[in-house]
């Protein structure tokens, strides 16, 4: 990875946007994030593929270094990936260009698709579902249905929900719950698991909620038959987040999709086992976007003389 280049991109409605890209090669990655993460889940990906590939990646509004709207309800997955589409105009990359998206990443990636399909050549979909987010954890509604009702009782007691949020993701409880039950104890380093509570809690939890709600009310489900770019699906078969048979039905509704099952893989795969990963995106983006190698030309014989 030879060069870095980071900065601050202003949107059509007037947020701020943290982007950065860095990398070189004849393809061009976007990275879409799952909900309320910063790049964490890259930690492994953007050094590998820097060598390989030219990668753009951008913080969502509230999020990071992104500024935080004055209206919450833009925070929805169409917005986000309106956000994207305007950043890739103003940086104009060359193609083949291929979404990459992790958990909430996905819905983004597929969104970004809908709206623009000619502009991409591909889509990586990892650890994450076609839409309504929330409706799929733990393959129970439940998350969802207490959704409208923790949204009021945050609003109401928005400045004591404040005092506590950080300092209770800081706590080992939380952490140690997420271990246990959420992802693959004996594959996760807790340096690389530990970000994602510190960008949780970073975010204001209005505007968690907020997200929150624009990803379980998009879906995709609708277009996923019409995408007729290769599709690359990566699901963890342990994923609570996103459960298996979620991800199963993302990959046989698109046409022509492939996929790859991590075994024993939670929700955060591309940290719990990247080099596995890394290789099937290699070979995925090699038999899809590679130059065939030009035979080299035999050259004429010379006539003898003599």
């Amino acid at each position: 990875m030879q060069s870095r280049d980071s900065g601050l991109f202003k949107t059509s409605d007037g947020i701020k946007i943290w982007y950065q890209t860095l990398g070189q090669g004849p393809i061009t990655l976007i990275l879409c994030d799952g909900v309320a993460c910063t790049g964490y889940i890259w930690k492994y990906f953007i050094p590998h593929f820097g060598t390989q590939a030219k990668i753009i990646h951008s913080q969502y509004r509230g999020h990071g270094e992104s500024s935080i709207p004055d209206d919450l309800e833009s925070m929805t997955v169409e917005r986000f990936s309106q956000d994207i589409l305007e950043l890739l105009k103003e940086q104009k990359p060359e193609h083949p260009i291929v979404l990459v998206g992790h958990s909430m990443g996905v819905q983004v990636a597929l969104e970004c698709y809908r709206q623009n399909p000619k502009l991409f050549q591909g889509l990586i979909l990892i650890n994450g579902p076609y839409g309504e987010a929330l409706k799929h954890v733990h393959n129970s509604p439940l998350f969802a249905q207490a959704l409208p009702t923790l949204k009021k009782v945050f609003k109401k007691w928005d400045r004591y929900i404040q005092k506590i949020w950080r300092p209770l993701l800081d706590s080992e409880i939380v952490y140690l719950y997420a271990v246990l039950f959420e992802v693959n104890p004996w594959l996760t380093h807790r340096k690389d698991f530990r970000l994602y509570f510190e960008d949780l809690g970073s975010m204001k939890p209005r505007v968690y909620l907020a997200e929150l709600d624009g990803a379980t009310q998009h879906s995709a489900e609708d277009m996923l038959a019409d995408i007729d770019v290769p599709v690359l699906v990566i699901a963890g078969d342990k994923d609570r987040f996103t459960p298996y048979p979620v991800c199963r039905k993302l990959f046989e509704s698109i046409p022509n999709a492939e996929l790859l099952t991590i075994p024993t893989g939670s929700h955060i795969g591309p940290l719990e086992m990247p080099e596995f990963i890394h290789l099937r995106i290699e070979k995925f983006l090699a038999a899809h976007f590679s130059k065939p190698e030009e035979k080299p030309k035999k050259k004429k014989s010379k006539a003898r003389t003599r």
